[in-house]
């Protein structure tokens, strides 16, 4: 079954015309994760350090909106919500089975490119300073079964959910 992958920049109006997600970013491909700076080799019990979240990439074809995140990655505009819906297709309605929220976030980089022939694209990056993850199992009649979330306070370096 395939994914579609969207979108939201608060103070940013895309272009998706998909009924849950209207005037959202319709984006091809996103990478997101978090790493830990871990040393098991000293010590007793080995420790671990600070998380290290990785900026959220995201891929899109150029669109309207790409001179709004341009101007917000000019100036620095703290954004309070980015959200990232990622939705199985099911018979023309997409179900929602995970999200990823960016609480005021930056866009670190605006990058677009293309060459002659082919679709121009675009790619975002963010960084926040707290962050969620949202899972949901599919239930055996397309719906959604029970919910699997944290949240992690970046600047204060502890789990909020």
């Amino acid at each position: 079954m395939s994914n579609a992958i969207y979108l939201y920049v608060e103070g940013v109006t895309g272009e998706c015309t998909e009924s849950q997600h209207e005037g959202w970013i319709d984006v091809f491909s996103c990478s997101w994760g978090a790493s830990q700076n871990a040393d098991t080799t000293r010590g007793g019990g080995g420790g671990s350090g600070r998380v290290s979240f990785r900026d959220l990439n995201i891929v899109t074809a150029i669109d309207n909106a790409m001179p709004t995140m341009l101007k917000m990655c000019s100036v620095g505009q703290h954004i309070s919500n980015v959200k990232v819906s990622i939705c199985k297709a099911s018979g023309g309605n997409p179900i929602e089975f995970s999200t990823f929220i960016l609480k005021d976030a930056l866009i670190t980089d605006v990058n677009i490119g293309g060459s002659s022939g082919s679709q121009m694209l675009v790619t975002y990056k963010f960084q926040a300073s707290a962050v969620e993850a949202h899972y949901w199992k599919q239930q055996s009649n397309g719906g959604k079964g029970a919910e699997v979330a944290m949240g992690f306070d970046i600047k204060q370096n502890k789990i909020t959910g």
